[in-house]
C-alpha cells in the first residue's frame, strides 16, 4: 500500500537541520551563507520553514498528549467578600501565557475563547 505524499529523502532529512544550525551559528546572512556553501537559497528557506513547522506540529502533539493525560486542574477560589464583578478566572496556557477572564463569564464562553486561542496558533 502506497504512503501519503512524496517519499522523504533520509539524506536531506539529516543534511538540512545541520546546515540551518551552522548558518545560525556562523551568523552570516542566508544569502552569504548559501553562496559560501554552494547551496540554493530558495531550498534553504523552504527547508527552514518545513523544519520549523514540523517542530511546531511536534510541540502541539506533545501538548495534546499532556492535556489528555492531565487529571487535575489547579483552582483558586476568591474569598466570599470579593465582588464577582471584580473576580476573575486565571487560565495558564502552554508557553506561560496567562489569560484572565471575568468570573461571571459563562463556561461555554470560556470554552469558546480557549478554542479560538488554540486554533489561532501556528
Amino acid at each position: 500500500m502506497a504512503g501519503k505524499g512524496p517519499r522523504r529523502d533520509r539524506e536531506k532529512e539529516r543534511f538540512w537541520p545541520e546546515v540551518i544550525r551552522r548558518q545560525r551559528h556562523d551568523r552570516l546572512s542566508v544569502r552569504g551563507f548559501c553562496r559560501e556553501e554552494g547551496l540554493s537559497e530558495p531550498s534553504f528557506y523552504a527547508w527552514r520553514r518545513e523544519l520549523t513547522c514540523r517542530g511546531v506540529r511536534q510541540a502541539k502533539n506533545r501538548q495534546r498528549l499532556v492535556a489528555k493525560q492531565a487529571r487535575f486542574v489547579s483552582v483558586e477560589l476568591a474569598p466570599a467578600s470579593v465582588s464577582t464583578e471584580l473576580a476573575s478566572i486565571e487560565c495558564i496556557l502552554p508557553g506561560g501565557i496567562v489569560l484572565r477572564l471575568p468570573a461571571a463569564m459563562e463556561p461555554a464562553a470560556i470554552a469558546a475563547v480557549l478554542t479560538s486561542w488554540e486554533r489561532s496558533r501556528c
